[in-house]
């Protein structure tokens, strides 16, 4: 796993310079009592708030979603709690699709909350965001349509501390004198232009073989993005880096600008997905 502190500022700097169950029944004895019926919660569509006021589990802060993809991050923050409820908002993410929303959240039991979006001019996003505090960590799960991306979801896991996201593994498969080598033939335009996709985006590998050599031939995207690259390690140290057509116009990168780009790399025009 990755860790990695701001991963939303981090993100978001990225996207910007991007774009410009049952239970087992009880055995029945004869000198047994019937046990007593468990009171049921209330769940949103049941009630409106409050729907439970007590001593309830402490919610407020800063929470991260941990143990997901490093491209779909999300936070909530949490403050101004009471004994009905909680204010929140959060900013979620699936690449460079966003949600956020905001508002009260109310108490269904000392450790359950929900929110419903009730935007008057919103007669689509009907749905609920529902809160549960398990063991320190918050558990968010949805219920109907609501105000987000495609592809958004607050669903998952978070944590008041550093979140843990895992990777699509191309940085750490390339490994550090590739790395190097790319930082020093794109120059200043490496963390906007190869970093940033490299680091989420959807992309395979090959050995290939040309007329001056064998080397190592990715090619991919980044999903929500387009985006689309070409970059060829050749086993003698030569790096080519190129763009579809409407990237960057089509630009390349190179540390041997004296030979024709290999056939390979080229892009017919006007692909860019």
């Amino acid at each position: 796993m990755n860790q990695r502190k701001g991963i939303i500022p981090l993100f978001l700097t990225g996207l910007i310079l991007l774009l410009t169950a049952c239970s087992p029944q009880p055995v029945e004895l004869e000198t047994a009592s019937p046990p007593p019926s468990p009171t049921p919660t209330p769940i949103p569509e049941e009630t409106d708030p409050p729907a439970w006021t007590g001593q309830a589990a402490d919610f407020t802060g800063e929470w991260h979603r941990t143990e997901g993809y490093i491209a779909c991050p999300s936070t909530i923050e949490i403050a101004n709690q009471t004994e009905t409820g909680f204010d929140f908002s959060v900013e979620a993410y699936h690449y460079s699709h966003t949600g956020m929303a905001g508002g009260a959240a109310y108490f269904t039991s000392e450790n359950t909350a929900f929110w419903r979006n009730d935007d008057p001019f919103d007669d689509i996003a009907t749905g609920c965001l529902l809160f549960t505090m398990e063991n320190g960590s918050l558990q968010m799960d949805e219920l109907g349509w609501l105000p987000f991306g495609m592809n958004v979801s607050t669903y998952g896991t978070y944590t008041l501390g550093e979140p843990s996201y895992y990777t699509n593994g191309v940085i750490e498969s390339l490994g550090p004198d590739r790395i190097s080598l790319l930082q020093d033939v794109v120059g200043e335009d490496y963390e906007t232009c190869v970093g940033f996709p490299l680091s989420i985006g959807s992309f395979e590998f090959s050995e290939v073989e040309s007329p001056n050599g064998s080397g190592l031939f990715l090619e991919g995207f980044v999903p929500t993005m387009g985006y689309q690259q070409k970059i060829y390690f050749r086993d003698d140290g030569a790096v080519w880096v190129q763009f579809a057509p409407l990237v960057y116009s089509g630009k390349c990168y190179t540390n041997r600008p004296g030979e024709d780009i290999p056939d390979f790399l080229l892009f017919e025009a006007g692909e860019n997905s």
